[in-house]
């Protein structure tokens, strides 16, 4: 079996990653999007939630040292282009337990997703 682990790093802005997702549209800019919360919301005061940063520090402590390469993606499909690109490294069959960290499902918010 092969582990993946993936870390959504939106919940390093809980609770405010509700507000923007109430507001959202994708087929927006995002400096809309900006200027949209910024006219209800002072987005300075939008800060990193220090507890959770603080779980994924501990979480990456543990697990860099095992792992030969770390990917970075800009959403969750990009777990797929990690996965070719790492192909030849996975134990056969291609079987997969994914530990996903995230504030929120992801999962259909509107036609385009």
């Amino acid at each position: 079996m092969n582990t993946i682990l993936s870390i959504d790093l939106d919940i390093l802005f809980s609770p405010y990653v509700g507000i923007y997702n109430k507001d959202i549209f994708n087929d927006k800019s995002l400096e809309y999007l900006w200027q949209s919360l910024s006219k209800t919301y002072n987005i300075w005061d939008f800060k990193i939630n220090e507890e959770f940063l603080l779980y994924i520090k501990n979480i990456l402590k543990v697990y860099i040292p095992q792992v030969k390469t770390i990917y970075i993606g800009n959403d969750h499909s990009s777990i797929l282009s990690a996965i070719e690109l790492e192909k030849n490294n996975f134990n056969i069959p291609y079987l997969f337990d994914i530990y996903n960290i995230d504030y929120h499902h992801d999962v259909v918010y509107n036609d385009n997703q």
